[in-house]
């Protein structure tokens, strides 16, 4: 009966090993400098907020800032640090903030993936400024604050574990198991073309994710749509803004720029906008995001069309 147990023992061992430590996403593709703007919606279609990612590369190193903005003044800023130096992803850091009325437990994450310290500073119910540390053993796959990067990233064929720091507000290691659910159709310009669908599933692990379902704080599954090909991007999401949050909030491409003539003096006639020139916009209407800039010589128009997802 020893050596049964024994080797019972060395096997559960190995699968929690090897289930805990799974490998960073390999880099296929390479990160440099880019500047999006995002819409942010209820499921319903009301805008609540808009949104903006910057991201900047120095040497090897990648530092992604997205922000969001609600129409309440609550702000939800996420700046992420992570490694392109070999063949794969690693993240280095992440800071988040949250505040605002959004947010029952106004909070800021501090994660410093090489020493494994997590700080969670928050407001309780009483209005009271707690903090939360951990000295946490994060495996090389965690991936706060790159989930775009990782998904643009991944082979759409071949399902992926990653692991993510989750603050309820003692931060926690939690797993997000990820399937590709298909294509789904939009259109560009009124050329039909396919997004990868995405679903995130959350996974608590232990006695806390048999209990969740339970006592109803288990997260819904989350939902990403990336364009894949050569250059993939990034087109729509369907996320939560924290844990056991009261439902998705739908981010998708949007964005209003304005232009002046080239070569053009400040405050000239040619510096200022005409009417029907030097415009560019991107908005989107229920299940709709359009793009299109006017010049003076032509018209450019980008269409898109997000197909509802399946019930």
């Amino acid at each position: 009966m020893r050596w049964p147990r024994l080797l019972a023992a060395v096997l559960l061992a190995v699968v929690v090993h090897l289930d805990g430590f799974a490998d960073p996403v390999r880099m296929r593709y390479a990160e440099g400098t880019s500047h999006g703007f995002l819409s942010l919606h209820t499921m319903d279609g009301a805008q609540i907020g808009t949104g903006e990612q910057l991201e900047t590369r120095r040497g090897s190193i990648v530092t992604n800032r997205l922000t969001f903005r609600f129409k309440d003044g609550s702000l939800d800023d996420d700046t992420t640090v992570f490694s392109v130096a070999g063949p794969l992803l690693r993240l280095i850091s992440d800071h988040r903030i949250q505040k605002g009325p959004a947010f029952p437990k106004p909070m800021e994450t501090m994660i410093d993936a090489r020493t494994g310290q997590v700080s969670v500073t928050y407001t309780d119910d009483d209005g009271k400024t707690k903090q939360e540390m951990e000295k946490m053993d994060l495996p090389p796959d965690v991936s706060n604050g790159m989930m775009a990067v990782s998904l643009r990233n991944m082979d759409p064929q071949a399902p992926a574990t990653l692991s993510y720091v989750a603050a309820t507000p003692k931060p926690i290691l939690v797993k997000l198991h990820i399937t590709n659910n298909g294509l789904d159709p939009f259109s560009a310009a009124g050329r039909p073309v396919r997004a990868t669908h995405y679903v995130v599933k959350i996974d608590l692990g232990g006695v806390k994710g048999l209990i969740a379902p339970l006592v109803g704080k288990q997260s819904p599954d989350q939902h990403v749509w990336i364009l894949t090909g050569p250059a993939p991007v990034f087109v729509a999401s369907e996320t939560s803004f924290f844990m056991g949050g009261p439902g998705l909030n739908r981010a998708v491409l949007d964005g209003r720029l304005k232009c002046r003539a080239a070569n053009a003096r400040p405050g000239s006639s040619a510096s200022r906008p005409h009417p029907r020139s030097g415009r560019a916009r991107i908005r989107r209407t229920t299940g709709r995001w359009r793009a299109h800039r006017l010049d003076r010589r032509s018209r450019i128009r980008i269409a898109g069309r997000i197909a509802p997802r399946p019930s």
